[in-house]
């Protein structure tokens, strides 16, 4: 497991998924981050799943809760969210479900060793409007852990997982792209 290799190496780590798009300059992107916000951070998401929920501290007391939409964007409008010119931002991150890349620092790492294993299936209560769900995975564990840690979520993404929503845990009936191939 990646966390262990932290935690015996005592060095924070960069983890990605294997089946994630990346925004050019991504390294020059996040060293800028981390160097102009003077950040002390356990947990940055570089991204998360567009076919689910996203929570952020938007200014110092107010969250924004976002779904998005399409919940499945193809390969191309991924890009072209990663390449933006816009200004990527940090915000203290609340809830997320993905984790198409992400910096854990040690200190992070033996926490959530800790605090996390073995998961086990638990009630998430994210937001005002989001139904509460029960929790099988890492990611949606995690969502109870954020709040207890400095964790952050870099927004625009600099990492996004292309989710077949055929595979996609949060959406499995209900595939949108089915209708697009015929």
């Amino acid at each position: 497991m990646a966390w262990r290799i932290c935690i015996e190496k005592n060095k924070a780590i960069i983890v990605f998924e294997d089946d994630i798009l990346i925004s050019r300059g991504w390294e020059k992107t996040l060293n800028k981050l981390i160097v102009e916000n003077n950040l002390e951070f356990d947990f940055i998401l570089l991204g998360w799943n567009f076919d689910s929920v996203l929570r952020a501290e938007l200014f110092p007391g107010i969250n924004i809760t976002s779904l998005f939409d399409p919940p499945y964007p193809n390969e191309e409008e991924l890009l072209e969210v990663l390449n933006n010119q816009h200004k990527t931002k940090l915000h203290k991150l609340k809830n997320a479900f993905g984790l198409p890349g992400y910096i854990i620092t040690p200190k992070c790492a033996k926490k959530l060793i800790n605090f996390l294993l073995p998961l086990k299936a638990e009630k998430i209560h994210i937001s005002r409007g989001i139904p509460e769900l029960t929790s099988y995975t890492l990611d949606a564990q995690l969502n109870k852990f954020y709040k207890k840690i400095n964790a952050y979520v870099s927004i625009d993404p600099i990492a996004i997982a292309l989710n077949n929503p055929e595979e996609s845990l949060t959406n499995r009936r209900n595939n949108p792209r089915k209708f697009l191939n015929n």
